[in-house]
Order: structure tokens, then sequence, then C-alpha cells
């Protein structure tokens, strides 16, 4: 009984400063500050649908894409040099080209890759395959021994929302599911 009180008191307490303060704790301000953005360097392919990640060394890689409307996926592994200002083809694909993917920079054994949870490959559907992209190494692969778990409530397959990295840990967040086929 002495618990559900005080918690309940606490939360009185809380209302009556706010209320107090007429409001202005919860009014949002944004900060008076310009922005202004600059086109950078065009990426020398017609991609869409991709995610990209900065390394610790200035560059942002790509790993894959679509290409076009008619679904064409381009495996490539790409990166940005930021002090160069120049675009670069490793010469290295992806085991499973997609795009519609988020990368997460884990470090692990092998050293700091660039990971892909799922994705979009070029006949539309969702894929289950974890990759990673090594830079130091400019090698990629498949992880089999860790595939993509994530599906919908009903049992699909989801195409990830968004990855983030916390501590060298991977969160994947979100998702959906979609059927590429119509049914007669």
């Amino acid at each position: 009984m002495k618990k559900h009180f005080t918690r309940g008191t606490g939360i009185l307490v809380a209302l009556g400063l706010v209320l107090a303060m007429g409001g202005t704790a919860l009014a949002h301000t944004s900060p008076d500050v310009a922005i202004t953005w600059q086109d950078g360097k065009k990426f020398p392919s017609p991609a869409t649908r991709f995610d990209a990640s900065r390394d610790i060394h200035g560059k942002v890689y790509f790993l894959g894409w679509r290409v076009d409307d008619a679904g064409t996926t381009d495996g490539s592994v790409w990166y940005y040099n930021v002090k160069r200002d120049r675009y670069v083809d490793t010469q290295t694909d992806m085991p499973v080209p997609v795009s519609n993917y988020h990368v997460a920079v884990l470090k692990d054994e092998v050293g700091t890759g660039v990971y892909i949870f799922g994705g979009r490959d070029a006949n539309g559907g969702l894929v289950t395959t974890v990759q990673v992209y090594y830079p130091a190494t400019n090698e990629a692969m498949v992880l089999k021994s860790d595939p993509w778990p994530g599906t919908t409530p009903s049992g699909c397959v989801s195409l990830p929302a968004s990855a983030v990295t916390v501590r060298n840990t991977a969160y994947v967040i979100g998702g959906m599911s979609f059927s590429t086929t119509v049914p007669p």
C-alpha cells in the first residue's frame, strides 16, 4: 500500500510542477541555427534503395543497390573517399546482391565489418542472409551460422526498417513484409 501511495504522490508532484510552469516544460523550441545543404559529388551509377556507412578512415561504404525500376540489383561494393572526394569500386561484390537494406558496423574476430541484415533481391524476394564486408581485407561473405531471423507476426520474412550499433551490438528495428506475386 505504501509503494502505491509514494508512486502516486510522485506523479502528482511532477504534474503539479508542469502545470505551475504554465506548460513551458512541454513546449518544444528549435535552435536558431542556419542550416545549408550542398550537393556532393554525383555517384557514378544510377543507384537507388541503398544504405551506407562511414568508417574511421574517412571512407563511406556502399554494399550494393537497386539499379532501375525493373528490379536489377547490383552487389558491387564501392566506397567514397571523403578526403579525396572520389568514388572507388573495390572490385568485390556482395555474395547475395540486395537493395533496401540497412548496415551496421561491428567488430568481430576477423576485424571491423560492415554488416547487412536481410534485404531485397533482384526478384523482389526478401532474403534471410546476414552478410559482411571487411574493408581491411576487401572480402565479403555470408554468415551462414547466423541467418536473419526477423519475421512478422504472421511468420513472413521481414525487411528491416533500420539498423543501429550500440556498444558493438547491432539492433535491427522495425520492418515490413510483402508479397512479390499477385494471386490470380
